[in-house]
C-alpha cells in the first residue's frame, strides 16, 4: 500500500511540474519529443492568436494568448492521463 501512495505522489508531482513549467511533465516521463512538440504548438498558437487580435485594442490581454493557454491546458490533461496510465500499468502489469 505504501508503494502505491509513493507512485501517486510521483504522478501528482509530474502533473504539478507540468502546470508550473509547461511541457516539463513530458520530460519527466521520458517523452521529451512530445514535450517539445507541445511547446512548439504553444508558441505557434500564441503567436497566431496574438497577431489576430493586434488591431482590436478592446480585447483583454489573456485573450490575445488564448491559443497558447488552450494547448497548455490540453497538455496538463494529457500528462495527467499518461501518468495515471503508467501508474495503473505499474500496479497491474496485465492491464
Amino acid at each position: 500500500m505504501n508503494i502505491l501512495k509513493n507512485k501517486k505522489l510521483k504522478m501528482w508531482m509530474i502533473v504539478i511540474s507540468n502546470i508550473i513549467i509547461p511541457s516539463s511533465g513530458y520530460v519527466f516521463m521520458g517523452r521529451s519529443t512530445r514535450g517539445l512538440l507541445m511547446l512548439l504548438w504553444m508558441f505557434a498558437f500564441g503567436y497566431i492568436t496574438s497577431h489576430l487580435n493586434i488591431y482590436n485594442p478592446g480585447i483583454p490581454e489573456i485573450n490575445k494568448f488564448f491559443g497558447a493557454i488552450a494547448v497548455w491546458v490540453a497538455s496538463i490533461v494529457e500528462v495527467y492521463h499518461l501518468a495515471k496510465k503508467s501508474i495503473i500499468q505499474d500496479v497491474n502489469p496485465k492491464v
